[in-house]
């Protein structure tokens, strides 16, 4: 997602911030699914722009998730 957001290449953010979204809900990660349905949102409007500034959030989001999962995975 990444790169496309920094290229402009919004087509394949649509659809990797759209299994973002899903995967990120069925963990329970309500902040984090909201900025790729965001970011999903951005990129079928073709708002790169609006999508860097949300990919940016997302990262911190991520982030601030992965300090808080345990090494070793779940218990």
């Amino acid at each position: 997602m990444r790169d496309g957001v920094a290229c402009g290449d919004l087509n394949p953010v649509l659809y990797v911030a759209h299994a973002r979204k899903g995967t990120l809900a069925m963990f329970g990660a309500k902040p984090a699914s909201e900025f790729a349905f965001e970011i999903e949102r951005c990129a079928a409007n073709q708002d790169a722009a609006g999508a860097g500034v949300r990919w940016g959030l997302l990262e911190i989001e991520i982030g601030r998730l992965i300090s808080v999962i345990p090494p070793d995975g779940p218990d």
